[in-house]
């Protein structure tokens, strides 16, 4: 569990650090609890997904969420670059963080 929660503190701060990029610190605040519930249940809903895979698909697997997540943000870059970047960290969390 200390694992996983690690992987979801590493998206969390690369999708804040990105959003920080591309929107005011004011747009960033405001939206922290609203995103960090959310980032914490696709974080968890990927994992169970994740389960039924075969190892070599876990990328595409993550980034096939992360393009549904985005969905509904598509006209707004400031939210979809966001997204993809915690996408690309919570993957680099998991191949750091391999439990074997």
């Amino acid at each position: 569990m200390k694992v996983f929660f690690k992987k979801v503190f590493l998206s969390i701060v690369l999708f804040f650090l990105t959003l920080s990029l591309f929107s005011s610190w004011s747009c960033t605040w405001a939206v922290f609890p609203f995103v960090l519930l959310l980032i914490l249940l696709v974080c968890i809903v990927t994992e169970g997904v994740l389960l039924f895979f075969d190892k070599k698909f876990h990328s595409a697997v993550v980034f096939i969420i992360a393009t549904l997540v985005s969905i509904p943000f598509y006209p707004s870059v400031a939210f979809v670059v966001p997204i993809y970047v915690g996408a690309v960290g919570y993957d680099i969390g998991r191949r750091l963080l391999a439990e074997g």
